[in-house]
């Protein structure tokens, strides 16, 4: 890897976990994997699949997808190695293993049957009679298992008992095993140096977050205040929903949906001093449609631990 390419991951890990100053003169834009439009022609090209003339990037993955080559691996592929000259598709989808992320709750039984989500319930869900839509559309939220993560920050935070940077850890060729979200993982660790990494618990929220559709994964949420990304996912208290900006009428709530998500919480907040987390499975959307009911929800969470 050339140093500006190693000079380049840093400030971008640095830039998520603000753990940089800002840099307008050296800040190299915003990579959007989903926008390069030449990726899959060439991968047609390699692989000899043949394009009627004007063929658009949307036939182009089609031509691919029907060759078993799914835009979804190739650019979590780029994503991880910044590059698709090494891409080689998997005859099988298989769940990776080691570095790479892997589902915590991966479930192999055969009698899941999707119901609408309108409708799913807590109980549906225990039964197992329950599988979010969006596993259907992009398979098993690809998170690290919650021991890994803790590997990672533990990692991290070992690196920062030592003194030791970022920068002179990637340098130092000390994160040579790690992908770049198991590295931002790590980080956390460093920035965090006394963090210890909670359970699993459940949270609520107003709308569905932002899904990566390439990772398999969903955004951070945005500070539109501050113009950045946060470190994690925006999730609702009593407190934020009697205090908060944002629109939570009755209409705005029944139009974006109350959404029940699992996740582990960070030890910093977001814009509005709303809980973050690391989202650690698809979000289900619940009955919930006015603010009188969400504020119940969330007091019944507290009490019972099931949320902060």
């Amino acid at each position: 890897m050339s140093t500006e390419t190693e000079k380049a991951r840093v400030r971008m890990i640095n830039r998520i976990l603000h753990l940089d100053a800002e840099d307008d003169e050296e800040r190299e834009p915003k990579k959007n994997y989903g926008g390069n439009t030449r990726i899959p022609f060439g991968l047609c090209k390699r692989y000899g699949i043949d394009l009627p003339e004007g063929a658009s990037p949307k036939d182009a993955w089609d031509a691919l997808e029907g060759k078993g080559i799914k835009a979804q691996e190739v650019f979590r592929h780029l994503k991880e190695t910044g590059s698709v000259k090494d891409f080689k598709p998997k005859e099988k989808a298989v769940a990776p293993k080691d570095n790479n992320k892997e589902p915590h709750n991966s479930d192999k039984s055969n009698d899941i049957v999707f119901i609408n989500t309108a409708r799913a319930t807590s109980k549906d869900v225990e039964k197992k009679k329950y599988v979010n839509p969006r596993e259907k559309q992009f398979g098993k939220y690809n998170q690290y298992s919650l021991n890994k993560i803790r590997d990672l920050v533990t990692r991290g935070q070992k690196y920062a008992a030592e003194g030791k940077t970022y920068e002179e850890l990637l340098y130092g060729g000390k994160l040579n095993d790690l992908s770049f979200d198991a590295q931002m993982m790590m980080c956390l660790g460093l920035e965090y140096p006394k963090w210890d990494v909670p359970e699993i618990k459940t949270y609520y929220r107003i709308g569905e977050p932002s899904i990566d559709t390439y990772g398999g994964t969903y955004h951070n949420s945005y500070n539109s205040m501050e113009n950045r990304p946060e470190k994690g996912i925006s999730v609702a208290t009593p407190e934020w929903l009697d205090g908060t900006f944002f629109d939570t009428t009755d209409k705005n709530i029944t139009r974006r949906g109350v959404w029940e998500i699992k996740g582990i919480e960070l030890p910093t907040h977001g814009g509005d001093d709303e809980p973050l987390i690391i989202p650690m499975d698809w979000a289900r959307r619940t009955n919930i449609k006015t603010h009188s009911g969400l504020k119940q929800k969330l007091v019944s969470a507290k009490k019972g631990g099931g949320a902060t």
